[in-house]
């Protein structure tokens, strides 16, 4: 057995975190903070100018561990499996949780500091532990590796707005020792 690694995406204000499981499910990027999914708060369909949904912020947490005691090496990456809508892009950046960098969803309102999400591939991981000093982890019930930050921006012209994207295709390791 090892440890129950979830998936947690994080909304609210710092002062009252709502952390919901998106471990087996799909995350909405809307224009709302919101862990909800469904049709409300749909992105703009943008004619000239660029549409952004929120950010969505998402952290693993240990739930129980396993036999092992220490996780490490924690990185993300997009696999095969994982596709965009047409005239979408998905980016993301990370944050570092030590300092409570945290903050409550919003419009981001532009791509600058973000990476798009297809440039993280299996051979090219995202480093998800770069800013933080807790790795390697012990124990359970807690938080682990840097925030991922993420929105999709859709180009002027896109037919219709997407209403989810399934996290089927992130892909997220570590080392159990």
């Amino acid at each position: 057995m090892v440890a129950n690694v979830r998936l947690m995406q994080w909304d609210g204000p710092p002062t009252n975190v709502v952390k919901t499981d998106k471990t087996n499910g799909e995350v909405r990027l809307r224009h709302a903070d919101s862990p909800i999914v469904d049709s409300a708060h749909p992105i703009s369909v943008p004619r000239y100018v660029p549409s952004r949904s929120f950010d969505v912020w998402l952290r693993l947490y240990v739930a129980t561990p396993g036999p092992n005691v220490e996780l490490s090496g924690l990185t993300m990456s997009v696999n095969s499996t994982f596709s965009q809508p047409p005239g979408a892009t998905v980016y993301v950046r990370t944050i570092n949780p030590a300092a409570w960098q945290y903050a409550q969803p919003s419009d981001p309102g532009t791509d600058d500091g973000y990476t798009p999400i297809m440039a993280y591939t299996l051979a090219s991981p995202k480093n998800m532990d770069a800013s933080t000093s807790g790795s390697p982890y012990r124990g359970y019930n807690f938080d682990i590796g840097d925030f991922l930050v993420m929105h999709v921006t859709l180009a002027p012209g896109v037919e219709t707005s997407p209403t989810a994207v399934s996290l089927g295709g992130l892909q997220w390791n570590w080392s159990e020792t």
